[in-house]
């Protein structure tokens, strides 16, 4: 199969997005846009963020067996885990930029989620961190069937998203767009509906690190990490799927 879609097809393709651009795809793109240039410092460069940056790393060192195959990142941001794909595509552009130059023999788009230019059944691979938790149902049933479309049989479909069990647990609500949006394992499965099976799933941050002392997190990475792969994974702070094509 093809990977990439006509040039036409791409540039009318892309006029119809701009001009379908809701209200909460403008704003989470103007909101990287905004943080783009100090993203990477503010958010995994810190004890905090470095540790969940190294609990979803060793998810995709697990999962992805082959980085040499035709792996996308979806939503790639700043390009963190683009050691593991060979496309990287985000919607805001400087974040893509930010990617760029860390990431200069890697192949960059700036494009939705939801509507890519990738043909069809071409990838092996695709993952998406950090972006589920801003959407609502409907975005992330579209980026959901998108992916199934670029997949081929067989291929594996990575993302995470808030545990929606573990938000019930602390009675924790919602407070605007930002990392809002909680699910359960069966909710995700049941919008992957016939198309996509699920292989397994993983817990990322079981414990509240954030209240502890930054010199003390570290040492609690390995505890952190055997329980968020046990039967109380459900409660981690974040869930992350793999999900293969049928």
């Amino acid at each position: 199969m093809s990977f990439h879609k006509k040039d036409q097809e791409i540039m009318a393709e892309e006029k119809l997005r701009e001009a379908q651009m809701t209200p909460e795809d403008s704003i989470i793109r103007s909101y990287y846009d905004e943080t783009a240039e100090y993203y990477d410092h503010s958010r995994f460069e810190n004890t905090y963020g470095s540790f969940i940056h190294r609990q979803e790393r060793s998810i995709l060192l697990k999962e992805i067996t082959n980085i040499q195959g035709v792996n996308v990142d979806l939503c790639c941001g700043t390009g963190r885990f683009m050691e593991f794909a060979c496309y990287g595509v985000d919607a805001s552009s400087k974040m893509v930029a930010q990617a760029k130059l860390k990431h200069g023999n890697k192949e960059f788009f700036v494009e939705d989620a939801a509507n890519t230019h990738f043909g069809n059944e071409c990838a092996d691979t695709i993952f998406c961190f950090h972006v589920f938790m801003h959407l609502s149902e409907t975005k992330t049933t579209e980026i959901i069937d998108e992916a199934h479309r670029i997949l081929r049989p067989g291929g594996m479909f990575i993302f995470d998203f808030p545990s929606k069990s573990r938000r019930a647990l602390f009675n924790k609500q919602k407070e605007g767009w930002h990392g809002a949006s909680g699910y359960t394992i069966d909710e995700i499965t049941k919008q992957a509906g016939e198309k996509l099976r699920i292989k397994t799933y993983y817990g990322v941050l079981f414990f509240p690190i954030h209240r502890l002392p930054s010199w003390l997190r570290k040492y609690f990475f390995h505890f952190d990490s055997i329980l968020c792969r046990s039967i109380f994974k459900k409660y981690a702070s974040y869930l992350v799927i793999v999900l293969v094509k049928k």
